[in-house]
């Protein structure tokens, strides 16, 4: 079976460099830093690449807040808009960081983020009251859910 294995192996590397001299392919390893470059230039979350069934996988996701898509939600305003815009380099946020970045009332920063939690935007997690914090739900875009609390 190693043989069978081994001779399908030998067969692969022929064919990649065959079409690497036609110029049909690049080098190893530099596709994916293409496509990752792309992926920043279009402002868009990394791709997920897999390795499977014997081939490698990529999934690619759309930002579901990107300043394009943040600049038509509706019934946000613009603080809120700027703790996503924090969030997604920030991970987590809590009722007291809220107040001191946007210059609110405890009031008003429980109220905003509650609507962004009541518009699947944010998700509370923690205790009640300072064990509490907010991250931003995981959307089709960077996965949001699997970052860690700051």
């Amino acid at each position: 079976m190693s043989m069978l294995s081994k001779k399908h192996r030998n067969q692969t590397l022929i064919l990649t460099l065959y079409f690497f001299k036609a110029g049909l392919i690049e080098t190893w390893g530099q596709g994916i830093l293409k496509v990752m470059d792309e992926c920043r230039k279009a402002d868009l979350p990394m791709p997920i690449f897999k390795e499977e069934f014997g081939g490698l996988s990529v999934s690619f996701s759309k930002d579901m807040y990107s300043e394009k898509l943040l600049n038509l939600m509706e019934g946000v305003n613009s603080r809120q808009k700027d703790v996503v815009r924090y969030l997604k380099e920030n991970v987590t946020i809590s009722n007291t960081q809220y107040q001191h970045l946007f210059s609110v009332s405890k009031p008003t920063a429980t109220l905003e983020l509650g609507k962004l939690v009541k518009k699947d935007i944010l998700i509370r997690e923690g205790t009640r009251g300072a064990g509490t914090y907010y991250r931003l739900k995981n959307m089709g875009g960077r996965n949001y859910e699997n970052n860690t609390r700051n």
